[in-house]
Formats: structure tokens, sequence, C-alpha cells
């Protein structure tokens, strides 16, 4: 278990290094490590995955929505709403593969939508382009 978490933690400090590619490849070995991460944990790799979210910079936009939404399963109850908050507002993007991954998370995150708020992810998957 502590083995993990030293992992975890580590992988946290990467995402706040300098360099799109590092703060990528530290996003992406998050969600492979879903898994591993202990519970007490979950709170704060989620936070940090959606501050991540709005960063300036559209590929770590991406890949940290896209991770969001393989955490299915873990995210704390507590945090549901913040996470799908985020990923709505994800879904404005300006970026369409921003967009697109916020959309692909809601759906695999639908659990923790609240009610009044499915008509809305409803809607916004109606108005993506196909290609």
């Amino acid at each position: 278990m502590e083995e993990n978490k030293e992992k975890i933690r580590k992988l946290l400090k990467e995402t706040g290094k300098e360099g799109r590619d590092i703060i990528c490849s530290a996003v992406l070995a998050l969600g492979d490590s879903k898994s591993m991460i202990p519970v007490d944990m979950r709170g704060e790799v989620i936070k940090r995955l959606i501050e991540l979210s709005k960063n300036s910079d559209s590929n770590i936009r991406y890949y940290a929505t896209s991770v969001i939404g393989r955490m299915r399963g873990i995210v704390p109850k507590t945090m549901g709403g913040e996470v799908i908050k985020q990923l709505f507002e994800s879904s404005d993007d300006d970026a369409y593969a921003v967009r697109g991954a916020a959309v692909l998370s809601l759906g695999s995150l639908a659990y923790l939508v609240p009610k009044p708020m499915k008509e809305n992810l409803i809607e916004k998957k109606r108005r993506l382009p196909v290609h």
C-alpha cells in the first residue's frame, strides 16, 4: 500500500513540472494506475486532474479530461458534482479534442450526473458534429 502511495505521489509531483510532455505522460500514467490509487488519495488525484483540465495548453487539457473519464468507480461521491461541472465546462472548450474528450468522459461518468443536468448532457452530445 505504501509503495502505491509513493508511486501516485511521484506522478502527482510530475504533473506540476514544466513541459507539456512530462505533464501529459504523468497524467496518462495516473490513468493507467487507477487501480493502484489508494482510497485516501483518490480525491487528491481527481482534484489535480480537474486543475489540469483547466490548463492553458490544450494538449494537457485533453489528456486530463480524458483521464478523468477513466476514473469511473473511484471518484469520491463528494466530488461527483465538481467533476461533472468541470466536464460540462470542458465540453465548451475551444479545442475540438478537449470537447470530444469531455463528452466521452461525461458518458463514462454518467452515474455521477445529477438528474437535472442529464438533459443538458444529451443535448450537448447531439450538437457534436460526427466525423
